[in-house]
């Protein structure tokens, strides 16, 4: 397990190695950043201090060429897509039984997770395909990001799937609000209003289908409660919260942090990990290390630029030196696209080492899912 205390410093991998340069500690708390309240505006919620590239066309194909999704993952996610919106575009007097429904594709998951297979993850770090559909997307990808923080932590099958629930149908009490697609910063008012989700969700669920367990109601309720009892509704503290609602909270912040939103553009992995950790006392350790462990400091396909100028993309992870990836050159240290990318494995040369995340103006991967 890594410490909190030691993340960044295995960045240094030689004494004359430094932490990522261009990173600015973010003080807010995620939860003010996500709400991007009136104070805060647009333009300066955007991080400047990042470089970013356009890849040609060309570059994009061949990136895409090296990281195909499998069919059958493909279709797995796009199964979930369309459970997801069946169950959150039916009407308020349907009787379901979600458990009965979730079960197949929770098998067909943890399945694939637990294989070791990293493709679920890709598709979960990448843009949605279609804005308009941000909270199906966002459902199924915190659905997923939480089974893996689930397997992280040890669960055993019937925990995973009480928890899979639980993500799947979490944002339940939000279907009906369309201030999640507003262009602009959301006003105090606005953010009373989505405060609102979890008790109408959790009384939403108890209708539709009353067999869920406490366990899951709990979890769905108390999603957005924070361990220094800063949260909402009920400014629940520590062990008061139900470890379910925990996982799928933190999974919840760090997918928002990932992805676009209507008044803002996504921060960068790095950033958003920095983020988690400059407000870890919102989350207990375990929890945090986990989702970490889970995806890295830098997950595949993140696109960085290393101290020798050169921009890459990258291809694998080492659990052990989660800062030190294998990454494939894409640009070279004058700017230019390179024909045939140039593979580094970082944990290999310590000279060279992850200067900074950069972003792409464009998608540089175009993986839409159909």
């Amino acid at each position: 397990m890594i410490k909190l205390s030691n993340l960044f410093k295995k960045h240094e991998q030689s004494k004359d190695v430094p932490l990522p340069k261009g990173i600015k500690e973010d003080t807010r708390p995620p939860e003010e950043i996500l709400a991007a309240e009136a104070v805060i505006k647009r333009s300066t919620d955007i991080r400047h201090h990042q470089s970013s590239i356009k890849l040609s066309p060309a570059m994009n194909v061949e990136l895409e060429k090296e990281r195909p999704t499998t069919p059958n993952i493909k279709n797995l996610y796009n199964d979930l897509l369309e459970k997801a919106k069946e169950i959150y575009k039916s009407g308020p007097g349907t009787k379901r039984n979600l458990a009965a429904e979730i079960h197949p594709l929770v098998e067909k998951m943890l399945e694939s997770l637990s294989s070791g297979s990293d493709e679920l993850l890709l598709i979960v770090l990448r843009n949605y395909p279609k804005p308009e559909d941000m909270l199906f997307y966002h459902v199924v990808n915190i659905t997923i990001m939480s089974v893996v923080v689930g397997l992280g932590l040890g669960y055993e099958r019937n925990r995973l799937f009480e928890l899979c629930i639980a993500a799947f149908v979490h944002d339940i009490g939000s279907r009906n609000q369309d201030i999640l697609n507003k262009p602009d910063s959301f006003s105090e008012e606005d953010f009373d209003k989505i405060k609102t989700h979890p008790n109408e969700g959790a009384l939403t669920l108890s209708k539709i289908d009353p067999s869920l367990n406490q366990k899951i109601l709990d979890a769905v309720k108390q999603e957005h409660e924070r361990a220094d009892g800063s949260g909402y509704p009920e400014g629940l503290v520590s062990d008061e919260i139900n470890e379910y609602a925990e996982v799928i909270g933190l999974a919840d912040v760090y997918e928002a942090l990932m992805h676009n939103r209507p008044y803002r553009t996504k921060y960068t992995s790095i950033d958003t990990i920095r983020i988690i950790l400059k407000n870890k006392k919102l989350f207990t350790s375990k929890v945090i290390k986990a989702l970490i462990e889970a995806f890295g400091i830098f997950p595949i396909e993140t696109l960085v630029q290393l101290n020798t100028k050169e921009i890459g993309v990258v291809v694998k992870r080492d659990q052990e030196l989660i800062s030190r990836p294998v990454v494939d050159i894409i640009i070279d240290s004058y700017g230019k696209e390179v024909k045939q990318p140039k593979r580094i494995n970082l944990a290999s040369n310590p000279v060279i080492y992850i200067d900074n995340c950069v972003k792409q103006e464009d998608k540089y991967i175009k993986t839409p899912i159909k």
